[in-house]
């Protein structure tokens, strides 16, 4: 096509899932002076942002700094020694982290503490004061109000790092109504919104007046009816090609996933120019949400191309152009015959040879007893930087990691290091959590400890060495045609067998330390806070906890805590110590498949699952037999697209304390245009993070079967697997109304090692 053109459309943002990089953004202006602040604790940062109203990159950071630019919001963090978050929400209770792991020094302060990789220092704005609407930005004030996925105010969607109610006014010039959500985002229309909302539910500060409220997460500060209502006639054109990329399409991505996983950034100034000089090195880049914009060598393969008009947001730097949308990209590609070789990583460099892409983890290093980060690094610089340590790792582009030994991790895919060095764009510098991992003697394939070297002759015992006796009246000499054979290398291995022996039908391997410190700290607490701290997921809540948390919610805490202490599982222990001959020794045996009762429905009928309506139910939930993944039957949920349904489905498990599994379902759907599918999943209690995973099934192509799978440890002597599915048909024409169907199949936990 001769130029890529777009009538901006109604759009489903998902702001509140909204992930932004780690980047260097100018702070928003704000007019309070920074308040007193107090520090709460060190708690667990992630994709979608524990503290995620405001942001700020500085190089110069401090906990000063921070405070200045969240004076606006109630709370504020400091992370990887030079980024700051604002929020008007504390964080979980459950995300809390040892105070060690917040260990970077601050970039602006080496006397402060600024959290560390997705590790936050929370301090909460002792003075901090709530923000209210501006008295007349253009329209009267017609309060707070629920948005919905196909969009109230469906046109000119915009954001902006400076929003204010009169920017938005102006954004929205001949529209009847206009609102602003998330801090930054404008929305226009000519009908008013009827779904009001507590006006408290409305509390982000605008991006660009601390002092104005610009709604929150789906919720809409609204304003109207203003005089003019002759609506701007736009068209928004994208060049076919700019420096060595052509335009490609519109394309799906994922939060959970990013189908271009190199580097990133996210900027107000965002346009197709300034994304491709970001990604000059890469294959492709691709532009969303208005302000991001994501690197790679290659789509990652879940991507599907989309159409355009699922790509309407503005370009924040550039309004005459469009920069996708949420979790659409536009993408643009250089020509397969002109890239350059792709880029390579030295075998050897001085003592150290290239071992593979290795797993990371922020709160268990790999590497631990050096590092530093650069914006010029390379494979040289970190090789020169860990000499004479036995290992060294490159990660995220610019960091360098040494030590004396492997404390954790695994062999990754080699794709997973996708990340290109920030001094030397023709190598790869690992990825998120990814290490391109050196060591100057080699790894095992099946563990993260170095391998002894080889034996060499010299410990070789004696009475193997080629020899000459002399006796009394002759000499014997080994002829010169003797093989010598080296005895075999040997290997210890200790193997352990854990059972449960507490007798209880149901139990957990340990419960989060402050569940034990909340009993004596607190009198009566309230049961939410009693869940957070004691099951370390916010939903769903484990049947055991369930069981011991009362209904009222005040109570006094000790009761409910040994009640809980009560149901810890007693282990009992054996282990055995063997000698093998090293490439002999016996493969560890992983965890038995726990049995998903009736997982693949196979029985014929949904027994073993119970099922909930939050909202208005399914039409038709039940066994399906004219599709199946495997065997002859799944489960579907029908409705007509007319409305919108929500329904819930459990089942509990059996499993092993502590053992890890891979949770595995399988999903297929047949729906029309116009319509929002979406699924969530659930594996409480699990050990560490909470193991969880989404999708939308529009990013899925209908009528084939697509798996969704995660891995966690298992907690407990059980586990509960809650499903949650809904569908909403948001106002498509009466032809895209009809049935639609969702299948699921062969729900498993499979054994790892």
């Amino acid at each position: 096509m001769s130029s890529l053109s777009y009538g901006l459309l109604a759009a489903p943002l998902f702001s509140s899932f909204f992930f932004l990089p780690a980047v260097a953004l100018p702070s928003r202006p704000v007019s309070r002076q920074a308040p007193a602040f107090t520090r709460t604790g060190c708690f667990i940062d992630g994709p979608n942002r524990t503290l995620d109203g405001g942001f700020k990159g500085d190089d110069g950071m401090t906990i000063e700094l921070c405070a200045e630019h969240c004076s606006s919001f109630k709370y504020f963090g400091v992370e990887y020694g030079r980024e700051c978050y604002c929020d008007n929400e504390p964080p979980a209770p459950s995300l809390i982290a040892p105070d060690t792991e917040c260990s970077f020094s601050c970039a602006g302060d080496a006397s402060q503490k600024c959290g560390a990789g997705l590790r936050l220092d929370v301090y909460v704005n002792d003075g901090y004061t709530p923000p209210s609407p501006p008295a007349d930005p253009g329209a009267p004030f017609l309060g707070c109000f629920v948005d919905a996925p196909g969009r109230v105010l469906p046109d000119r969607i915009t954001s902006a790092d400076d929003m204010t109610a009169a920017k938005c006014a102006a954004n929205c010039a001949g529209y009847k109504y206009f609102g602003t959500q998330w801090s930054r985002e404008c929305y226009c229309g000519n009908t008013a919104p009827t779904e009001a909302a507590a006006a408290s539910e409305c509390n982000m500060a605008c991006s660009g007046d601390g002092n104005e409220i610009c709604g929150a997460g789906m919720r809409l500060s609204v304003y109207g009816p203003a005089s003019t209502t002759t609506p701007p006639d736009d068209e928004h054109i994208n060049p076919d090609s700019v420096d060595d990329f052509f335009y490609d399409g519109c394309y799906t991505d994922s939060v959970a996933r990013r189908v271009l996983s190199g580097h990133s950034i996210a900027s107000p100034q965002m346009s197709i120019e300034l994304c491709a000089a970001t990604c000059a090195n890469y294959n492709v880049f691709g532009v969303e949400y208005g302000i991001e914009c994501y690197c790679g060598m290659e789509l990652d393969a879940s991507s599907v191309e989309s159409p355009e008009s699922d790509c309407k947001m503005e370009c924040a730097g550039s309004a005459s152009q469009i920069c996708g949308d949420a979790s659409r990209l536009i993408v643009y590609k250089k020509d397969t015959e002109g890239t350059p070789e792709p880029p390579t990583n030295p075998e050897e460099v001085g003592a150290f040879k290239y071992q593979s892409c290795w797993t990371d983890a922020v709160g268990t290093r790999a590497l631990s007893a050096k590092d530093e980060r650069s914006t010029d690094m390379t494979i040289e610089r970190c090789a020169a930087f860990c000499d004479g340590y036995a290992f060294f790792g490159v990660e995220y582009a610019g960091e360098c990691y040494c030590g004396t030994e492997l404390l954790g991790g695994e062999p990754s895919a080699v794709t997973d290091c996708n990340m290109l060095c920030s001094g030397n764009p023709s190598q790869w510098c690992g990825g998120p959590n990814r290490l391109n991992l050196y060591a100057v003697n080699p790894v095992s394939p099946s563990s993260s400890v170095p391998v002894v070297p080889a034996t060499t002759t010299s410990d070789i015992p004696s009475a193997n060495v080629p020899s000459t006796t002399i006796g009394p009246t002759a000499t014997t000499v080994v002829p010169e045609t003797s093989t010598i054979t080296p005895p075999p290398e040997l290997t210890t291995v200790t193997s352990c067998t854990t059972s449960v022996v507490s007798g209880l039908p149901s139990c957990y391997q340990s419960l989060p330390p402050p569940c034990a410190a909340m009993s004596t700290s607190m009198a009566q607490p309230s049961a939410n806070m009693l869940r957070d701290m004691c099951s370390g997921a916010l939903n769903p809540l484990p049947p055991m906890i369930a069981t011991c948390i009362p209904t009222i919610y005040v109570f006094q805490a000790p009761p409910v805590y040994s009640c809980l202490q009560s149901k810890v599982c007693a282990f009992s222990t054996a282990c055995a110590t063997n000698t093998y001959t090293v490439g002999e020794e016996p493969t560890p045996t992983p965890p038995a498949n726990a049995a998903v009762p009736n997982g693949g429905f196979e029985s014929g009928t949904t027994a073993g699952w119970t099922f909930s309506s939050p909202g208005v139910p399914f039409e038709v939930q039940g066994v399906a037999n004219e599709r199946a993944h495997t065997g002859a039957r799944s489960f579907r949920a029908l409705f007509q697209n007319t409305a919108q349904r929500y329904s819930v489905m459990e089942h509990d498990a059996p499993v092993e304390p502590g053992a890890k599994y891979t949770f595995s379902v399988w999903v297929s759907h047949d729906n029309p245009l116009h319509t929002w599918c979406s699924m969530w999943v659930g594996v409480t209690p699990s050990a560490g993070t909470y193991a969880s995973a989404s999708l939308l099934f529009r990013d899925l192509a209908a009528g084939a079967w697509h798996q969704l799978k995660f891995d966690l440890t298992a907690a407990a002597s059980f586990v509960n697997i809650k499903v949650a599915f809904s569908c909403s048909a948001y106002g498509g024409p009466v032809e895209y109304e009809g049935y639609n169907a969702l299948y699921f199949d062969d729900f498993e936990l499979i054994g790892k090692l």
